[in-house]
């Protein structure tokens, strides 16, 4: 089969040209309509954000506010538990001196006398002096003051024997642990 072109060139040319311009004016229409349409979806993007961070500044300066009403009743919070700290603390260095005295009496065989007892918790150290009729009283009485927990490493330290009283003085020594 053939075909017979009865179309002029010219014509042929305008019409080639008609199309091509139909098309750039199409693809203008196009990329106009994608720009306005990405213009407007920036648009809303950009006032959405706006909105949003007025909100978050907004509700920001309010949590500020709130924070500076609670600042004293914060202060107060952390002095309260300073103090807290501090009772704590002397409680657990606290001795109950009842106690630690009817413990002492208590541990005392009953041929020693205590003339002096000095305990210093700053240095925590104890000395005792006292009088026993031997020296094994004084062992014994070392012996049972260790078992309690207010005493480590007592020492006896010295011991001189009275001929007129006829009993020993003595010392001991050693760590306060309270």
């Amino acid at each position: 089969m053939s075909t017979i072109n009865l179309i002029p060139n010219y014509l042929k040319k305008e019409q080639a040209t008609d199309q091509i311009s139909g098309l750039a004016f199409v693809s203008l229409f196009i990329l106009l309509v994608m720009g306005i349409l990405i213009f407007a979806a920036l648009y809303a993007s950009n006032y959405f954000l706006e909105s949003q961070l007025k909100d978050t500044n907004l509700s920001l300066s309010e949590q500020e506010l709130k924070n500076k009403s609670l600042k004293p009743i914060s202060d107060d919070i952390n002095m309260i538990n300073s103090k807290l700290k501090k009772i704590a603390t002397i409680k657990e260095t606290k001795v109950d001196w009842n106690v630690f005295l009817s413990q002492i009496n208590a541990s005392v065989p009953e041929k020693v006398q205590i003339s002096s007892l000095q305990a210093d918790r700053k240095t925590k150290k104890v000395t005792i002096t006292g009088k026993a009729e031997s020296r094994r009283d004084i062992v014994k009485l070392q012996k049972k003051l260790e078992t309690l927990e207010y005493f480590k490493n007592l020492i006896f330290s010295a011991s001189s024997f009275n001929e007129q009283e006829s009993d020993y003085s003595f010392n001991l020594t050693g760590d306060f642990v309270k």
